[in-house]
């Protein structure tokens, strides 16, 4: 980790949801676009790395499905296109690719002629290539207002990384993060002060994830995650291995896809589990995958504040996940869900072996989760402090 230590170390003693970072976590009131620039709509452009599946995609998709068009007009500049770009397409926004294998000189000084000539009045970089080319982009080209969203665990990036930041800090206006864990990050190492940082917490619309139920066939285990290595389903496997090993009739289904596929495909076959998992690939219809599941595990390395287990405990599931950074946040261990020491994939494994075998436990914690998500994670408190964040930095900078 470039010299950082144990990144979970740092984050041992993180509260959970429950009890909110000292960062400021955004509570937008009733009123969010009360202050107005001009009478022209607000200029808003996103930058982004690529428009494949993923969680930042995701979010992005959602905030501009649901901006206020008749306040904020947005463009969308990709470095590369993907399986979502129809996606993105559809929401009639104007979306242009600046291919990054151009290089990141060339990537930068591209964004920097397009921003001259869009004249935005706010630039939102979304995950770490948008929040260094593009922002550096953005600072070139004097855009009034520079959001950075820090949409993962920080604690990963090199030193050379950090070095970057806090050189663009003082250029850059607001950095939202999508969890507690993130912007504390940032100010405990005055890479941002306190003012500069704010927790916007993913949004989720939970009214289409129907309430899973379970089988009274063989017991369904479902994950969905992009196919790398950060993803760990090495220990996912060894789990499973010891779980089939008490309940042959167990599957694991996987929902997603990616470089190591093949790899991840050849280990099942060698730990013996081959016919136990089954790899679907990208899922289009997620709701109708987590409703055909008994649980949902997760065991990444690191989350930022992970979507697919938001969808996971909006459909009523009962999660399982290692006690990353973004998973503490999210779940109340043995009130929404169940919290394994990181690594420790043997627990992973009783974990599964517990709720398949208390129906009454799988109940309570998957209705639970599903509340917890109803009350704190909806779409409408995502976009409603995106846009307060938005009204507050123009109202600084006139």
């Amino acid at each position: 980790m470039d010299g950082l230590g144990n990144p979970e170390a740092h984050f041992a003693e993180l509260p959970v949801m429950q009890r909110r970072s000292p960062v400021r976590a955004v509570q937008p009131g009733p009123q969010v676009c009360s202050f107005r620039i001009a009478e022209d709509r607000v200029r808003i452009v996103y930058i982004i790395a690529a428009l494949v599946p993923g969680g930042a995609e995701k979010q992005l998709l959602l905030l501009l499905e649901n901006l206020d068009r008749s306040r904020y007009s947005a463009h969308v500049i990709a470095f590369a296109s993907g399986l979502w770009e129809d996606r993105f397409q559809s929401l009639g926004v104007p979306i242009e690719i600046i291919p990054y294998e151009q290089g990141k000189v060339a990537v930068i000084a591209r964004c920097w002629s397009r921003l001259r000539q869009l004249r935005p009045d706010i630039v939102h970089t979304y995950g770490t290539s948008a929040n260094y080319a593009g922002r550096a982009a953005a600072i070139a080209a004097r855009v009034p207002v520079v959001i950075a969203g820090e949409r993962t665990a920080p604690f990963i990036k090199s030193r050379w990384q950090l070095a970057v930041d806090r050189v663009m800090s003082p250029f850059t206006d607001l950095w939202i993060a999508n969890s507690a864990h993130a912007a504390q990050f940032y100010s405990q190492r005055r890479i941002a002060s306190e003012s500069q940082v704010a927790v916007v917490y993913n949004g989720i619309d939970a009214t289409v994830l129907r309430v899973a139920h379970r089988s009274n066939e063989s017991p369904r285990i479902g994950t969905v995650a992009a196919l790398r290595p950060e993803k760990n389903f090495g220990d996912l496997f060894r789990a499973m291995a010891a779980v089939v090993s008490r309940s042959p009739s167990t599957t694991l289904h996987i929902g997603g896809d990616g470089p190591i596929r093949a790899e991840l495909e050849r280990e099942t076959v060698e730990r013996g589990i081959g016919p136990n998992v089954v790899f679907h690939g990208w899922i289009n219809r997620i709701g109708e995958f987590l409703t055909g599941m008994d649980m949902y595990v997760h065991t990444a390395h690191y989350e930022g504040f992970p979507n697919s287990v938001m969808e996971a405990m909006a459909a009523g599931l009962p999660c399982i996940a290692y006690a990353t950074t973004g998973c503490q946040e999210l779940i109340r261990d043995q009130e929404t869900g169940l919290l394994v020491p990181t690594g420790d994939w043997e627990e992973i494994a009783r974990a599964i072996v517990r709720i398949l075998e208390a129906p009454g436990l799988a109940s309570r914690l998957g209705h639970n989760a599903r509340a917890a998500i109803e009350r704190d994670f909806s779409i409408p408190q995502m976009v409603q402090a995106t846009s307060l964040l938005y009204e507050q930095a123009l109202s600084r900078n006139v």
